[in-house]
């Protein structure tokens, strides 16, 4: 599969949050004030240790950006799907989108990274025992634009078709986009 044959892609986020506001770039005691603070929708199960979690894969995700010639520009990643997903709406209690054109991630490739699925899921499954048969091989990593679509091309695009039906395709719901740069989305704004 060849990536410029999706359109768009997109970040979902709480309307009366808005756009482009990561929890993890706020001070500590207000990121934690701010989850405890969500009682509709999907991201209102995150556990108590979600935010250090969070902080912890972010680091990591960065540092293997670089080691793989990124250039973040940010500590903290904004947050992209590879074209659609709906279910990320469930997320939300008032779901709302930005679609930015994909020709977007090539010119902007140096602060662009990739995970298959969700970064959060993908490390947990490359490192949890308990979620061992659910494992591939591209789990736990971080891919670069060239190489996101060796890993389609191997695993497949993730299709509602698939990971509703198919056990073991159960949290292939996305492939994640970490965008470590304001550039990207001043430039579209």
């Amino acid at each position: 599969m060849n990536i410029k044959n999706i359109d768009f892609i997109y970040h979902y986020y709480e309307k009366k949050v808005g756009p482009f506001k990561n929890i993890s770039a706020l001070p500590y005691d207000q990121a934690k004030k701010r989850l405890q603070s969500i009682t509709k929708g999907f991201n209102k199960n995150r556990g108590d240790d979600y935010l250090d979690k969070r902080l912890v894969l972010e680091s990591q995700l960065k540092k293997a950006f670089i080691t793989k010639g990124g250039k973040p520009k940010r500590n903290d990643p904004f947050y992209f799907t590879l074209g659609e997903c709906k279910w990320l709406e469930t997320w939300y209690e008032e779901a709302a989108i930005v679609k930015i054109p994909i020709h977007y991630l090539f010119e902007h490739k140096d602060i662009i990274s990739f995970t298959y699925p969700d970064s959060m899921i993908s490390f947990q499954l490359a490192h949890e025992s308990q979620l061992s048969a659910y494992k591939k091989s591209c789990n736990g990593q971080v891919y670069t634009l060239q190489e996101i679509e060796e890993i389609i091309n191997t695993f497949g695009m993730p299709n509602p078709a698939i990971w509703s039906k198919v056990e073991l395709h159960q949290f292939d719901r996305y492939i994640e986009i970490q965008v470590w740069g304001d550039s990207f989305i001043l430039e579209y704004l």
